[in-house]
């Protein structure tokens, strides 16, 4: 099957903010023993690689030599770019998905498990105005359950037009994207109508481009943005 990749800008909060202001830069992004690219990615304070190079642990992200190219992580989450000027940066995530057999209600022949973006601080958040929530399909039922210090659910169902959207809301660092069926068994005797998706992209992206009922081909990628 082919790897769905999301590309996902989660932008850095006041303290990262604050780097890009006019204040001064700590020495330690001036020391010649931190990395200054990983891959295709370069590294700027207050991120580092290595003791001392970053401004707290917050920021400490690592670069994996055994990719082609050399990726930059931050934890678990894959990073593509950091852009200090908008105090944003883009990372990869995973969308989720289920498609069936051709005439069957029931059999599923490729599913993920709910996809779920967590970076485990406050420092990063989803951007409400940049990304939006969106399901693919005919009657499915797309649901995303975030948290911003309380528990934040939504969702949209694509009932008569095959796809939904849904907006979201500020301050989330918490992001699980998971679908349900709402479909009834004949939906799935209709051509083109095999797989349902849903996830968090860029506001504009084209999700409908390629779909022909199969598993879509994302290796593309695609861009959700934060605030």
């Amino acid at each position: 099957m082919p790897q769905a990749v999301l590309l996902l800008a989660v932008s850095c909060a006041a303290v990262l903010a604050a780097g890009v202001s006019g204040q001064p830069v700590s020495p330690a992004a001036e020391r010649t023993n931190c990395p200054a690219k990983c891959g295709d990615v370069e590294i700027h304070y207050p991120f580092g690689i290595g003791p001392g190079c970053s401004m707290d642990a917050d920021f400490e992200v690592t670069c994996n030599e055994t990719t082609s190219p050399p990726s930059l992580q931050l934890g678990n989450i894959l990073i593509a770019n950091i852009t200090l000027e908008t105090a944003q940066m883009v990372v990869y995530t995973f969308l989720t998905y289920s498609c069936r057999v051709p005439g069957s209600n029931n059999t599923i022949y490729a599913q993920t498990q709910s996809m779920e973006l967590s970076v485990s601080s406050t420092t990063f958040l989803v951007s409400p105005s940049d990304n939006v929530f969106t399901s693919v399909g005919c009657n499915s039922l797309a649901q995303l359950v975030g948290h911003s210090g309380t528990d934040y659910h939504t969702g949209c169902i694509t009932t008569g037009h095959g796809c939904c959207e849904a907006s979201i809301m500020p301050g989330l660092f918490l992001v699980n994207v998971s679908w349900s069926d709402w479909a009834e068994e004949s939906d799935y005797h209709v051509p083109g109508n095999l797989c349902q998706y849903a996830f968090v992209a860029t506001k504009g992206w084209s999700y409908l481009a390629g779909r022909t009922g199969k598993l879509l081909d994302f290796q593309g990628s695609f861009p959700i943005m934060g605030t």
